[in-house]
């Protein structure tokens, strides 16, 4: 992980895969996506879902604590969203729209836990809680 001291000339990054990624990102794809690089995984996440559906409620929240990653990761999300756009469409047709816009390998996302809804579904039922972690390495 890489973040910003200042302006863009002074940047500091965790380890060396992420100076490379960050050189790699400037010079193939240029500033708009070096933003995005610096963004945190949940204001890029929240940003893009806001950008694309216009959600009357969104919450994005890391659950990467849940889990056997080191500390610091930004690797396990869970997503809800109610939107209009979801009006009409199957829940598997809304999953694949959000995993579309999120790009989850593009930002080293491990994990999605998703909960689409439109409004009419919200309205009637928001138990949204994630399931505890069933194992994985160092458990």
């Amino acid at each position: 992980m890489c973040s910003l001291r200042g302006d863009a000339a002074h940047f500091w990054c965790s380890t060396p895969e992420a100076y490379y990624n960050f050189f790699l990102v400037f010079y193939t794809r240029g500033l708009r996506e070096l933003r995005e690089f610096f963004m945190s995984t949940i204001a890029f996440i929240e940003e893009s879902l806001t950008g694309e559906f216009s959600p009357t409620h969104l919450e994005v929240v890391d659950e990467s604590h849940m889990h056997s990653v080191r500390p610091g990761s930004e690797s396990h999300f869970k997503v809800v969203i109610v939107s209009s756009a979801f009006d009409g469409k199957t829940l598997i047709a809304r999953h694949r729209a959000v995993n579309a816009i999120v790009e989850m390998d593009k930002h080293a996302i491990h994990a999605l836990a998703l909960h689409t809804f439109s409004t009419e579904e919200w309205s009637k039922q928001n138990d949204t809680q994630s399931p505890d972690c069933l194992g994985g390495f160092g458990k």
